[in-house]
């Protein structure tokens, strides 16, 4: 494990990695893979479901919340962790601590409340079909909901009822789990209503963090545990979108449709530049005489008009021939 300098004061060990320089930069290095895979895969979600808004079904718009969060995570709180990392310490402050605190929990909250969401309607579709979830006032307080519940909660530390502070390995913030341990016990079962594997690491730590001895817990495991659940931001429009029968479809027909604009309109281009290098070609032939060739004008008109008598048509067209001439 790194040691910091003894002559290191006690607000500047706070910020230092606990781990070792090589291990932060393979972080660092995941963390940027994850940003630009969960960025690049949600924005796709994005414009998919955009250019096919009028095949969408209210409980499939879901998915765009998803993809919002998902997407809004990486570009806003990822940065910060990514930098510190490669710096080998947290180089933002307390003011960057909680700004990075409350970003994560915040977008991590509104990621797992849609997946809540998703999985009552689904469930009241299926085992109550009698209850109409899809109405226009339905669905817009379920696609409002998540964010205004995960901002109750997130501005609660901000409050004085909980606080952000740095995680045990020294480079990321989050809540500080070991302090009131109501908040600690709603806050967790609220985050278990829709995690999948990628957040059950992180539940579990927290827990134990909160009702046991934190410093008992490997720092390297609660490294992972936090990996895990910045990985959801991949994982969940694959599961939900990629691999989904519905929107695979649509998936295909906007790279199609794209493809195909893209491939008309070189085609156009391909056969503009054709016939202007075929008319190009034809007036070189009419008015290029070759050099060192005292004939060279008489061969380019013979080319083109007869010369002889003879080698005029013998029909009813002579008599337009005769005129023109």
């Amino acid at each position: 494990m790194f040691t910091a300098p003894s002559n290191t004061s006690a607000a500047e060990k706070k910020f230092m990695s606990k781990l070792e320089p090589w291990e932060d930069v393979i972080v660092g290095g995941y963390l940027c893979v994850i940003s630009i895979s969960a960025i690049s895969l949600n924005i796709l979600v994005l414009c998919t479901c955009i250019s096919n808004w009028t095949r969408l079904s209210r409980n499939d718009r879901y998915i765009v919340n998803l993809a919002v969060s998902d997407s809004l995570m990486p570009l806003s709180a990822f940065p910060l962790t990514i930098v510190s990392s490669f710096s080998h310490k947290w180089i933002f402050e307390d003011i960057g601590c909680t700004t990075y605190g409350f970003l994560g929990f915040y977008f991590g909250l509104v990621s797992i409340t849609t997946l809540a969401i998703m999985a009552l309607t689904r469930y009241i579709k299926i085992c109550r079909p009698d209850l109409n979830l899809s109405t226009t006032s339905w669905s817009q307080t379920l696609l409002l909901f998540p964010y205004l519940f995960s901002l109750v909660w997130s501005i609660s530390p901000l409050a004085g009822w909980g606080s952000y502070e740095v995680e045990h390995y020294g480079t990321s913030c989050t809540l500080q789990w070991e302090g009131n341990r109501t908040f600690i016990t709603l806050m967790t079962f609220a985050m278990c209503w829709g995690f999948l594997i990628c957040w059950m690491p992180y539940a579990i730590v927290s827990m134990w963090t909160a009702y046991g001895n934190g410093s008992y817990i490997p720092i390297r495991m609660t490294l992972i545990s936090v990996l895990l659940a910045k990985s959801s931001t991949i994982v969940n429009p694959i599961l939900y979108f990629v691999l989904n029968s519905k929107f695979r479809p649509m998936l295909i027909k906007t790279f199609y449709t794209e493809q195909s604009k893209k491939t008309t309109q070189c085609d156009n281009n391909c056969s503009v530049n054709q016939e202007v290098n075929i008319s190009t070609q034809e007036n070189d032939v009419l008015t290029e005489s070759p050099q060192g060739n005292p004939e060279g004008n008489e061969i380019g008109r013979s080319s083109v008009f007869p010369q002889n008598e003879s080698d005029f048509p013998q029909n009813s067209s002579d008599k337009t021939v005769d005129v023109l001439l």
